[in-house]
């Protein structure tokens, strides 16, 4: 079972923190001693996360204002035993970037037909909502069948 987690995205500020804070919450909520962090490919580094996303996850009980953007680096693909990518085109800049890390390089979405979480920056809303409910979907696939966790995430 994987112990640490590094989630990315590409600007860091929008998906990515939303996912982290949600794996922090489920690992200290089932007693997973998950060390999580997130990055981007792209980051906008020292940015907070989007209102957006500040708001949906405030709505379901999860602070992110103090989050910051990071970028990732060859050190944090070194130390963390699972790396995941948002999307596709975040999956293949990761391979392409850290061939030595290949083999712990997945996608969020793999799980759940090989889905993408599509990016809603510079999006209306909606699209933030939908990221959300995308998020909480293939989170819960990795929860029960990576960690065996059996939950059901609020809607």
């Amino acid at each position: 079972m994987f112990k640490s987690v590094l989630v990315v995205c590409i600007g860091n500020i929008c998906r990515s923190p939303v996912l982290e804070a949600l794996l922090k919450y489920y690992s200290d909520q089932h007693q997973l001693g998950l060390k999580v962090a997130s990055a981007g490919v792209c980051a906008m580094v020292g940015d907070p996360p989007q209102p957006y996303s500040q708001e949906l996850a405030r709505q379901h009980g999860i602070n992110i204002a103090d989050y910051y953007a990071e970028q990732i680096t060859p050190e944090m693909a070194q130390e963390y035993e699972l790396i995941i990518a948002l999307d596709e085109i975040v999956r293949n800049d990761l391979l392409h970037r850290f061939p030595f890390a290949s083999g712990k390089i997945k996608k969020l979405g793999f799980l759940n037909d090989n889905m993408d979480i599509e990016d809603p920056y510079k999006k209306d809303k909606p699209a933030f909502v939908k990221m959300y409910a995308d998020i909480e979907l293939c989170l819960q696939s990795w929860l029960e069948k990576v960690w065996q966790v059996n939950v059901k995430l609020p809607r």
